[in-house]
């Protein structure tokens, strides 16, 4: 919205303790939006309740200030975590079955042969309610406070429509909702041709919580890496030894995460022909946006990208003009094999994935929705709100603005 010149003010609250109490005080009073990602913090819902019943105030010029409108952002359904996924520690309240937990219940990592999976620390992995921080009854309380919170902000912001399906499932049908997609910031990628390689590179990125999703091909990956030697796997994010035993290690490259300032240079340099986007089917993955496909078709030299037909992909990529679909292990290796052997239906997918990238998910054609959105909401603040004539700024009971208390809340206040 900046960079377009639009007219805010964008102010971010990163719970520093550097952040004078008055100053995070009047951001959080008198913003017109206060932003928060995933807020599950009761301190917060607290705030939000005192600011919603403040009313307007006329200064002695005349012009009217008008308390903040809270708006919650999501792009995961917290009420269905995965045990795979290292967030179960503090909002983990089911089973791998869908079913509720219940106090002294313990979860082991199985993989989907049922065997344990070995941590990043090498150690085979369980939940156990009351260690290491797993708590199940603090878990269901966090994500009561979480439903409270979304039911109380003005609206939510989510990333894909199956996001705003379970918004309405736990908030409530009513809930006012507006897709704002995962975006690109095309110019924070180098334009960057780069020199030819030899042979063909794949890439998959992903963290731990994608144990499961890589976990399903990685037998299917050894076998092409066999069949194709001039084939190079390179793999960022986790490192998942164990998937990756079968893939020779002349043929294998590994690239740490990295903060997103040097991630997007990193990534104009690792010259993927082939992106890999795995994601095994399930509740929670079915919030999940095609990130990764985005990054991977924003280069200069585009990926072609496999994916599985879960998610936004699913709903996202058209088959075989913007990339490949498939559902089983044996339709991805025959997909991977394509696109391996096939270097005009490689470029073809890729270029076509570019276009539609630009058309669909440019951040620049974004930001003035998710700006005009903004704006409605304050308008109807404006029409709905009692304006205060008097010369009080802020109620006799004020906002609990303590620094690093709402540390689950990364807010973003203008």
């Amino acid at each position: 919205m900046e960079a377009l010149g639009l007219p805010v003010e964008i102010l971010v609250d990163d719970c520093s303790p550097n952040v004078p109490t008055e100053r995070r005080r009047d951001g959080l009073i008198w913003s017109d939006i206060v932003w928060m990602y995933q807020a599950t913090d009761p301190l917060m819902r607290h705030n939000m309740h005192v600011v919603k019943e403040m009313r307007a105030h006329r200064d002695k010029q005349g012009k009217v200030w008008y308390p903040a409108t809270f708006v919650i952002d999501t792009d995961d359904d917290l009420f269905n975590v995965e045990p795979t996924n290292w967030a179960f520690q503090t909002l983990g309240i089911k089973n791998p079955q869908g079913g509720l937990l219940t106090p002294g219940s313990t979860i082991e990592f199985l993989d989907n042969d049922r065997n344990p999976i070995i941590t990043k620390d090498g150690i085979t992995a369980s939940w156990v309610d009351g260690k290491n921080g797993f708590d199940i009854r603090e878990n269901i309380t966090r994500l009561e406070n979480y439903r409270m919170l979304g039911q109380t902000a003005s609206a939510i912001t989510c990333t894909t429509p199956a996001v705003v399906d379970y918004v309405k499932r736990e908030f409530g049908k009513n809930t006012k909702t507006f897709i704002n997609p995962n975006g690109v910031r095309f110019d924070h990628y180098l334009d960057l041709a780069l020199a030819p390689h030899k042979g063909i590179r794949v890439m998959w990125q992903g963290s731990n919580t994608h144990y499961n999703d890589l976990y399903s091909i990685h037998k299917a990956i050894s076998r092409v890496a066999k069949k194709y030697p001039e084939v190079t796997f390179v793999f960022w994010g986790a490192r998942l030894e164990k998937l990756l035993e079968g893939i020779p290690q002349e043929q294998l490259e590994y690239i740490p995460w990295l903060p997103y300032a040097q991630y997007h240079l990193r990534l104009v340099t690792v010259g993927p022909d082939i992106n890999l986007c795995p994601l095994r089917p399930s509740p929670f993955s079915a919030t999940r946006s095609a990130i990764k496909w985005y990054e991977a078709s924003v280069l200069h030299d585009p990926a072609a990208t496999v994916a599985q037909r879960a998610g936004a992909y699913k709903d996202e990529i058209e088959h075989g003009k913007t990339g490949l679909l498939y559902d089983t292990e044996e339709e991805f290796e025959q997909h991977l094999c394509t696109l391996i052997e096939d270097t005009k239906l490689r470029k073809e997918l890729a270029a076509n994935a570019k276009d539609w990238l630009h058309e669909n998910r440019d951040a620049f054609k974004l930001a003035p929705k998710l700006f005009e959105f903004f704006c409605a909401l304050r308008e109807q603040k404006h029409a709905t709100t009692e304006i205060e004539e008097e010369d009080a700024t802020v109620p006799e009971q004020q906002p609990d603005v303590r620094s690093g208390e709402n540390k689950d809340s990364e807010s973003s206040i203008g």
